[in-house]
């Protein structure tokens, strides 16, 4: 396997996809950073480097759909896959080689939107007022949320044969998934009550709390929180808002998506016809 991931990394090196991704993440952190000082400057707001730090969060699951189906997805159309194969790889170990490297290539690009937002956010914006542990935590949470990300992609884009099918289906893949996160989090911020107002019989306009019909309890909203958690792009909008409660749970769920994934990806590669 390790000459397998060692010809990835050859890959990347000359690779101007991986190359224009990093530019990209690490002009992304610039520029949110720039931004949120240019909105301190023009309306008198204060803001922090809180507000800018994490926002990696939120983007590296659709930039990492696009580079999966492409980087894996020409591995079939250039039949290297099939060359690897014929020269004595296992498909065990070629698929988890295509994974590892997808991994490592997120936590590049999560460092380098995290390098250039602190380069640029902290003369400008000054420190992270969020307390250490959380820092950490919200980091390390992210780092899992990657490797579920990739898991995912991974096993789209080792199961099919098309390039320009696997890029497409990755990332409709993580714009549905978003879909739900969304969804999901309007329900849970529904308020409990709303205000009504009518008029009084002497013409006055009287307004009264009324319970929202639409806010959550019990079961079901136990059950939206915990797909809200479980989901990765639930976890990206929690941790990019530093809204996330269950810093402990998320990861592991994480986790569990990764080895689900990963184990469903490998049965389904191993008796995949390569021809």
């Amino acid at each position: 396997m390790t000459r397998l991931i060692s010809a990835h990394i050859l890959r990347l090196r000359k690779s101007h996809l991986f190359w224009g991704a990093l530019l990209f993440c690490f002009g992304f952190g610039a520029f949110m950073a720039l931004m949120r000082y240019s909105e301190h400057v023009r309306y008198e707001i204060e803001v922090s480097l809180d507000t800018v730090f994490f926002v990696y969060a939120s983007i590296i699951g659709i930039v990492m759909s696009a580079f999966t189906g492409l980087f894996l997805g020409t591995e079939y159309s250039d039949g290297a896959i099939r060359n690897k194969v014929t020269a004595g790889h296992s498909r065990y170990a070629i698929y988890l080689a295509g994974l590892l490297v997808n991994i490592l290539v997120s936590f590049i690009l999560c460092a380098a939107y995290m390098l250039s937002a602190a380069a640029l956010g902290l003369p400008l914006l000054g420190a992270l007022t969020v307390d250490f542990k959380i820092t950490v935590f919200v980091v390390l949470g992210t780092l899992a949320m990657c490797t579920a990300f990739c898991a995912i992609f991974t096993l789209i884009s080792m199961n099919s044969s098309r390039k320009a099918t696997t890029a497409v289906a990755c990332i409709l893949v993580v714009f549905i998934l978003f879909a739900a996160a969304l969804y999901i989090n309007m329900r849970l911020t529904e308020p409990e009550f709303y205000d009504a107002y009518s008029l009084s019989v002497d013409g006055q306009l009287v307004g009264e709390s009324v319970p929202n019909p639409a806010y959550l309890k019990g079961a079901a909203r136990a059950a939206f929180t915990f797909v809200y958690d479980f989901l990765p792009t639930g976890q990206s909008l929690q941790y990019s808002g530093l809204t996330a409660v269950h810093l402990w749970q998320m990861p592991l769920y994480s986790l569990l998506i990764c080895i689900a994934c990963s184990v469903g990806g490998v049965f389904l590669f191993a008796r995949k016809d390569l021809k």
